[in-house]
């Protein structure tokens, strides 16, 4: 598209913006008073899209949506996560379905979309292929490597001056609902074969979003509830506190879903102690499904997203470095405790009933601190992490 054509069209909007600011003007003064082609504006104000807008003969978006596409790739660069070929897919996908006119059905993409797209900007977007690494080798990650990702974190607090309260690390725990754990005893009964506890059995699993801030805060939880529905008995329980997020993943209900309805349970939980301008979210991009539409949603609520390595949670992320070992702990310790006292049917009411209480026990303020701490986050400290690798 040419310099001079792309000149044009902008004086043709504004000669278009003019007329509706004022509707007593005919086109053709607008067009003058913006040495805008008359014609071109008649075509605009009657809806017709400029070269600009239209997609090419063998394009489904028109530029003006690639350029959208093509941003939203260079956020999952920026993020430290990169974009999956089905996740470009579904982002040019969901970017037909908000640009669709009105009644009509947007454009569907093929198989080779992707492939095609890549080719179009080939001096600019690289498809490469992402290799999986052994646990053990991930244990020995390239302390350079690490050492980059600890000066990354430590440019993006400074440069958007990012408060102790205004920063947070997301992770995800799953639970067995009614699932105990073997317990130390006392006793003088010699033969072990004898000595086996009363145990729950029910298996229904559940996942619980936890963010926790720089400052020691854990915000209200997701409570994700795997292959059930959310029923009236466990709305109706009145030991959840409010704020609490509950879910469940049913059969045409993605991740993806859960995770956009995440990041708006997490936007106006933490809004509400935020003091600065801007927030940081560290979390696993492994596992973060991070859509176009979530990516954006932060980006225009300044809520700046920070992936973790891939296979450095173990001791890169406060949350699973030192919180959820505890959680497990405690929620077994209260199925247990539940058995003892003759109940047998530890169920997801139980749990939900429970669940306050079981992260009072883990999420205190001394522990969340010591969690960021332990991981070289806060205070600043990458040494201590990176003279272990």
């Amino acid at each position: 598209m040419s310099n001079k054509y792309e000149t044009e069209e902008k004086r043709v909007q504004d000669a278009i913006d003019y007329k509706n600011r004022h509707p007593g003007l005919s086109l053709k003064t607008c067009a003058d008073e913006f040495d805008a082609p008359y014609k071109r504006v008649v075509a605009r104000h009657k809806g017709v899209q400029s070269k600009m807008q239209r997609p090419g003969s063998n394009k489904k978006l028109n530029s003006m949506q690639e350029q959208m596409l093509l941003a939203y790739i260079e956020r999952m660069d920026r993020i430290g996560t990169y974009a999956l070929i089905h996740q470009v897919h579904a982002a040019a996908e969901r970017i037909l379905v908000l640009h669709a006119q009105p009644g009509t059905e947007p454009a569907s993409l093929g198989r080779d979309w992707t492939k095609n797209f890549v080719k179009r900007y080939k001096e600019t977007l690289y498809k490469v292929r992402q290799k999986p690494i052994e646990v053990e080798r991930a244990a020995s990650n390239d302390s350079n490597e690490i050492a980059e990702w600890y000066t990354s974190y430590k440019d993006i607090k400074a440069k958007y001056g990012i408060l102790l309260c205004d920063e947070y690390n997301f992770d995800e725990s799953g639970f067995r609902i009614g699932i105990g754990g073997a317990q130390w005893i006392i006793t003088r009964v010699s033969d072990n074969k004898r000595l086996h506890s009363a145990s729950e059995t029910n298996r229904d699993f559940a996942s619980v979003l936890e963010a926790i801030s720089g400052d020691g805060v854990a915000l209200d939880p997701a409570v994700i509830i795997k292959g059930a529905q959310i029923m009236h008995q466990h709305l109706n329980n009145t030991d959840i506190p409010d704020g609490y997020m509950l879910g469940a993943q049913t059969r045409g209900y993605s991740n993806d879903d859960l995770a956009f309805k995440w990041i708006q349970h997490f936007n106006k939980q933490s809004a509400r102690q935020q003091i600065g301008a801007h927030r940081l979210l560290l979390l696993n991009g492994h596992r973060s499904h991070l859509t176009m539409e979530l990516a954006q949603y932060c980006e225009e609520r300044n809520i700046h997203l920070l992936a973790l390595p891939a296979h450095t949670s173990h001791f890169l992320q406060p949350l699973n470095m030192v919180l959820f070992q505890p959680y497990k702990h405690h929620h077994r310790r209260t199925i247990e405790m539940a058995v003892q006292t003759g109940y047998t049917n530890f169920n997801i009411v139980e749990f939900l009933y429970a669940l306050h209480h079981i992260r009072v026990a883990t999420f205190k303020p001394t522990s969340i601190k010591s969690a960021w701490e332990k991981t070289g986050l806060i205070p600043y400290n990458p040494e201590l992490v990176l003279t272990k690798l």
